[in-house]
């Protein structure tokens, strides 16, 4: 009676411990079912991580592609204008150089005005002297023409430039087709340079990532293996003999202190994910930050474009304005040199050959210009 009380005593015990491993095993199967779920988790976030990351990626190398190009093209186009500027004013210190000779031109024959009426009233003293002041007249309109024929020269050099500056901007439009062919051809194979550099990348990721959570889901399945063989072995062991519970009980704790490391590496892949996903919110930042100091650049440098067409055109101006002062000029010395036509006094004939010297040196200085 006694052995039968100790034998159902024991298997009271057994079946104790065989619920209490039915029950482990349950606990085992929702483990790896949230194991599952997790993974799935995980590569449900790798992929909108991938696609954001790539998209973000394209625009941002877009954006950069576009600045550089345009910060060549605004260099050049600046040199260009900056030539074109100095050129310019060389031209105009030349203009000005001529407007102060027709203005000396116009003093000279108001004095000759002044002085053809004073003419007039001596006229009976002075018969003797009229053909050397008739020949005095006669170098006076000659020195007159080469004034105008100065002048029309100088019109002329104004049209060529207007010529120039017309050939300027039909080249330069010429080359902003080109800079803009250029790009796009520029662009189109970069895109498909870059589109084949990150796809050779996300799979390098993939591949990592996929051999990463492979090795991890292999070695928890070999450690679940060899839980589920020392389970076997614990039952087989327990068939045959009831001496041995104690090292059962044994074995039973070390492999609950396995369970807990299960769950403790899995906790730690849990980190570690969390942690990935924060660094690659990081370079996104990152980026997005960079892209918006980029866009500033490329509407400081438009401005500074904006601001050298207008002074482009301020100067084109200034040139038609004074085309027009010079046409106005030219048309008065020859209404001038159709009423100048009288003798000058004799008392004045000294200072007028001086006046006439530097009229010549002027005109001199002006063609050697």
């Amino acid at each position: 009676m006694e052995e039968k009380a100790s034998l159902q005593k024991l298997n009271s015990r057994l079946e104790e411990y065989v619920l209490g491993v039915n029950g482990l095993e349950e606990a085992k199967l929702a483990a790896e079912q949230e194991l599952e779920t997790i993974r799935l988790r995980m590569q449900q976030d790798l992929d909108a991580t991938k696609a954001r990351l790539t998209k973000e990626l394209e625009e941002t190398r877009k954006k950069l592609d576009n600045e550089m190009d345009l910060n060549s093209r605004l260099q050049v186009l600046e040199q260009e204008q900056y030539k074109e500027l100095v050129k310019f004013r060389s031209q105009q210190t030349e203009f000005e150089e001529v407007k102060v000779l027709v203005e000396t031109l116009k003093v000279q024959l108001n004095r000759e005005k002044i002085n053809a009426e004073s003419v007039k009233v001596t006229l009976s003293e002075q018969s003797t002297l009229f053909a050397s002041a008739q020949q005095r007249v006669k170098e006076l309109e000659r020195e007159v023409r080469s004034h105008v024929s100065s002048l029309s020269d100088s019109t002329l050099e104004l049209e060529e430039l207007r010529k120039k500056s017309s050939e300027f901007d039909a080249t330069r439009e010429v080359e902003i087709t080109k800079i803009r062919h250029e790009f796009t051809t520029k662009y189109q194979e970069s895109q498909s340079q870059w589109i084949k550099d990150t796809d050779e990348r996300l799979q390098s990721m993939e591949t990592e990532v996929r051999g990463h959570y492979v090795k991890v889901s292999t070695s928890l399945e070999t450690q679940l293996v060899d839980v589920r063989m020392e389970l076997e072995a614990t039952k087989k062991e327990l068939d045959r003999t009831t001496t041995e519970f104690e090292e059962s009980l044994k074995e039973r704790q070390s492999l609950t202190e396995k369970v807990a490391q299960l769950e403790r590496v899995y906790c730690e892949e849990r980190t570690k994910s969390t942690k990935e996903r924060k660094s690659y919110e990081e370079t996104m930042e990152r980026f997005r930050s960079s892209k918006l100091s980029k866009e500033v650049e490329f509407n400081e440098l438009m401005d500074v474009k904006i601001a050298l067409d207008a002074e482009i055109m301020k100067y084109r101006r200034i040139l038609d304005r004074e085309t027009s002062r010079v046409a106005e000029a030219s048309r008065v010395v020859k209404v001038i040199m159709t009423k100048a036509v009288s003798p000058p006094p004799k008392a004045k004939i000294s200072r007028k050959r001086k006046m006439e010297n530097n009229a010549e040196t002027g005109t001199k200085r002006t063609t050697a210009a």
